[in-house]
This record gives structure tokens, C-alpha cells and sequence, in this order.
């Protein structure tokens, strides 16, 4: 009987990575984690993609009981918005999503000359303001139709027409 050995895999090294959030985390034990998240935007939202445990201290060993312990939905919820507000006062305009409050008539008039836009160039117009704005196609949709309904859009745009 042939005896198997235990093989262990190294990880592939990473160039230099840069993490978008970083949280010192101290475990019920006493001891100190770095916790590092990679943050993308995923449907929509700002998420963690990537994550990596360092124990602050070299001597401490990573245990199943730690990682029950880590407050990792709450490190996560907080690294979400503090990335949605950076994101915020970087580009000047709502990262998050809508919430239902009314459309101002600056946010509508953008969409109705991306339409329009779109439309003279003969592109799909839905995806063209959906990726525009960074929004979904039905998202797209209901802020056309909020535009049209306020008579920024207008209603005789038709596949073919011309815009003479």
C-alpha cells in the first residue's frame, strides 16, 4: 500500500496590492487583526470582492474561533460607506442608489440630453444613459420615463424618425 503525502500549496505571490479598506479589529482573546478589503462595485452597490487576515502580532495563530468572532457584516457595512462617500465628494454626485426621492429637474435634464444624445447618434438609448450613469437598464428606464413625463424627452421619438 502506496502512502500519500500532504502537500502543501503555496499561494502565488502578489505584486505590491493596494486594499481599499483597512480595519484593526481586537478579538475577544485580546489580540489585535488587520483586516484588509479589496472594494468593487457590484450590482450597484460597493462591496468586498477580496479580503485578507493578518494577526497584528506574528505569534498569533488565525483559529476557526476567531473567524466566528470577526464582526466581518459589520467591517464590511462600514467599509462600504465610507467608500460611497468618498466616492461621493470625488465625483460630486449620489454614488448610492436613488432611494426613492424625487428627481430634480438638473438630474432629469442630464438624462434627457444623454438621450438625446444617444438618439441623434442612433445607439440604444436605455444603455446608453444606464451606462452613463452607472445604473441598471431598468433604472435607465424609469428615469426616461420620469424625463419624457416632465416633457424634457419628447413623445414622438420613434425608431426611424428623423430629428429634423
Amino acid at each position: 500500500m502506496e502512502k500519500q503525502m500532504n502537500t502543501r500549496h503555496m499561494p502565488t505571490p502578489e505584486p505590491e496590492r493596494r486594499w481599499d479598506w483597512e480595519h484593526i479589529w481586537r478579538s475577544p482573546d485580546g489580540d489585535d487583526w488587520r483586516v484588509l478589503l479589496d472594494l468593487k462595485q457590484v450590482n450597484g452597490r460597493i462591496a468586498p470582492v477580496a479580503m485578507l487576515i493578518q494577526a497584528v502580532s506574528a505569534k498569533t495563530p488565525l483559529t476557526h474561533l476567531t473567524l466566528v468572532d470577526l464582526p466581518l457584516r459589520q467591517i464590511a457595512r462600514e467599509a462600504a460607506e465610507a467608500e460611497t462617500e468618498f466616492l461621493q465628494s470625488r465625483i460630486g454626485r449620489k454614488a448610492a442608489p436613488h432611494g426613492g426621492r424625487p428627481y430634480t429637474d438638473e438630474e432629469l435634464q442630464h438624462v434627457a440630453n444623454l438621450y438625446m444624445t444617444a438618439w441623434e447618434r442612433q445607439i440604444p438609448v436605455q444603455r446608453s444613459v444606464a451606462d452613463a450613469l452607472d445604473i441598471s437598464l431598468s433604472t435607465a428606464a424609469k428615469r426616461i420615463m420620469a424625463a419624457r413625463k416632465r416633457g424634457l424627452i419628447p413623445n414622438d421619438l420613434r425608431k426611424g424618425k428623423t430629428n429634423d
